[in-house]
């Protein structure tokens, strides 16, 4: 797994996808963090889930532009970090 920093835009939303926030936060005792999966999103709102969100209450609705504001970047769980390439293996 790893954490890609980017700035994120509507145009880089997709649902299924976990983003992280600009300062993440992880609780030592539970391991929960406070990143955020997209289940669906429409052109001004979207809904997501998070470890946050306790069990059997609604998911939360915010605005696009929040979301975008709030995320810091996109988790990569099931790929590892690109490695760097020499400089002797790209000539």
């Amino acid at each position: 797994m790893y954490f890609e920093k980017k700035e994120i835009t509507p145009a880089d939303l997709k649902v299924g996808v976990t983003y992280f926030g600009k300062r993440r936060i992880v609780n030592p005792l539970t391991d929960a963090t406070n990143d955020r999966i997209i289940v669906w999103f429409g052109v001004e709102m979207l809904q997501y889930d998070s470890d946050t969100v306790k069990i059997g209450k609604l998911m939360p609705r915010i605005t696009v532009e929040k979301f975008c504001k709030w995320a810091g970047g996109i988790v990569h769980e099931d790929e590892e970090k690109p490695s760097l390439q020499k400089q002797d293996e790209l000539a």
